[in-house]
């Protein structure tokens, strides 16, 4: 089974979750947690809240899938809420602009997607509403192509374009991407447009890996993240755009923790982009 959520929108903030169900015909499913229920960021809040919906009635993936959620993130940011998965023949997208998920369409593109691997997904806004805001802002979904290259896809104003970023990577690896500014990237501007990509390949034995793109060019650093290097046995991450890194980590008690990172890089220093450090395991005691 593969979860994820998302944040639907600064002004109505629910929280979306989505996941499989098991079996060969895998339908997508979602629960939902109101705002009207006192959701908290920094408290426990009780289970017993979340909703069963049926935004996703008729979604079917293929076992294994991954699964990937965007909610409206900024004034101007995509102001809809996607929802990304696979299928046999590739990569498929539904839009929900109203009260419901339109229905599923295939990404037509020329890098095709490897079936049954990860996929990441994270947005880049801009600071300007002028007219031209909806040409800048997208979002940015990477997945493996068949010929084994991590790819980003720039989804914006109706266009799906395609670019290798310069790491080819196995078909079990795990990746998690985070964006470091804004689409303006004028020098006066302090946060201009980057990318963040990490991955896990379980078996090529390098630890966590890190793709960038920084004015502009995409590079790749070769070493492993030391301070990562706890995630690589579970192969399994997440990260979300206040650069905080989460993955599962054996614990003391021969269990398994939810383990956070912080980002301490600096977007124009890449001497600092594999600077993480420990925040600590999450809670996750139920009341």
């Amino acid at each position: 089974m593969v979860l994820c959520s998302l944040l639907r929108n600064p002004q109505s903030p629910d929280v979306n979750l989505y996941y499989q169900s098991e079996g060969a015909v895998t339908a997508i499913m979602s629960l939902t947690y109101s705002t009207e229920n006192n959701i908290s960021t920094t408290s426990r809040v009780p289970t017993k809240y979340w909703d069963s919906v049926d935004t996703v009635s008729g979604f079917n993936s293929m076992p294994g899938s991954s699964l990937a959620a965007y909610g409206k993130q900024c004034n101007y940011c995509n102001q809809y809420s996607y929802f990304f998965w696979q299928r046999e023949q590739g990569l498929y997208i539904a839009e929900k602009s109203g009260d419901e998920f339109n229905d599923a369409d295939l990404i037509d593109i020329t890098e095709e997607p490897s079936a049954n691997t990860s996929i990441a997904l994270t947005y880049s806004g801009t600071f300007n509403g002028d007219g031209s805001a909806i040409l800048r802002r997208s979002l940015n979904l990477f997945y493996r192509s068949t010929t084994s290259g991590l790819t980003q896809l720039r989804i914006g104003n109706g266009a799906f374009t395609p670019q290798y970023v310069g790491r080819d990577i196995g078909p079990q690896t795990n990746f998690a991407a985070f964006s470091t500014g804004w689409n303006e990237s004028d020098s006066d501007n302090p946060t201009p447009l980057g990318f963040q990509v990490l991955s896990i390949d379980p078996d090529d034995d390098d630890g966590v890996q890190l793709t960038y793109m920084k004015d502009s060019e995409w590079d790749v650093i070769g070493d492993p993240i030391d301070a990562l290097s706890d995630c690589v046995a579970h192969a399994m991450m997440a990260v979300n755009t206040g650069r905080r890194l989460y993955c599962l980590v054996d614990s003391d008690d021969a269990g398994v923790d939810i383990m956070e990172y912080a980002w301490q890089g600096d977007p124009s220093d890449t001497s600092t982009y594999a600077d993480w450090k420990k925040v600590g395991a999450v809670d996750i005691t139920l009341d």
